[in-house]
């Protein structure tokens, strides 16, 4: 049985809602829309940010709300101002291009400590580095050495050490099964 990871940005879209649902300040066209729906993920109208890259979503000035697959052709840009900085009063942390909200910032501090100000890029994978260079490092890697990993059992409905063991530590709740390609959101499961 899968469970929707999105249950913030996902639930039932009515035929008439189909204008409601903007991505990246771009409307989704109703067969988008439809083709979300038919692989699980009915988009919840209102405005969102999504970064192709990483997969990550949220409210339009808001913080990272999820996860969705990563390379999904939705909607348009990502603007450095999709959480609501964009000019460097938030933290001055760009990510792919989008001013990471401070809800971001404290949630990556948690997970690799230090976090310095600057423009990075991130993949999917977790592997990150500075705007037009190589890989740094990876943030999942960088989350073990600092004892970061699955909160446990019935967050992440994960109960055994074999399946904590098997599972990256994505922040504020969110982990990614490496076996299955499964995404956890506090006790939520999409794959």
């Amino acid at each position: 049985m899968k469970t929707v990871l999105l249950s913030v940005l996902l639930a039932a879209a009515s035929t008439h809602a189909y204008a409601d649902v903007i991505v990246n300040g771009v409307v989704l066209p109703p067969q988008t829309v439809q083709t979300l729906q038919q692989a699980g993920i009915p988009a919840q109208h209102g405005q969102w940010w999504y970064d192709a890259r990483t997969g990550a979503f949220g409210p339009l000035g808001g913080a990272t709300a999820g996860f969705l697959p990563a390379g999904l052709r939705l909607g348009g840009a990502l603007r450095a101002d999709a959480s609501g900085g964009g000019d460097g009063r938030y933290g001055g942390v760009f990510i792919n291009g989008r001013e990471i909200h401070p809800q971001d910032i404290a949630g990556l501090r948690q997970l690799i400590g230090q976090v310095v100000p600057g423009r990075y890029w991130v993949d999917a994978a977790g592997n990150f580095g500075a705007e037009g260079g190589g890989v740094l490092g990876n943030l999942h890697a960088l989350a073990a050495a600092n004892g970061q990993g699955p909160r446990g059992s019935a967050a992440s409905g994960c109960t055994d050490a074999s399946c904590r063991n098997s599972r990256s530590w994505l922040g504020k709740g969110y982990f990614s099964d490496g076996k299955s390609g499964c995404i956890v959101m506090e006790g939520e499961v999409t794959c």
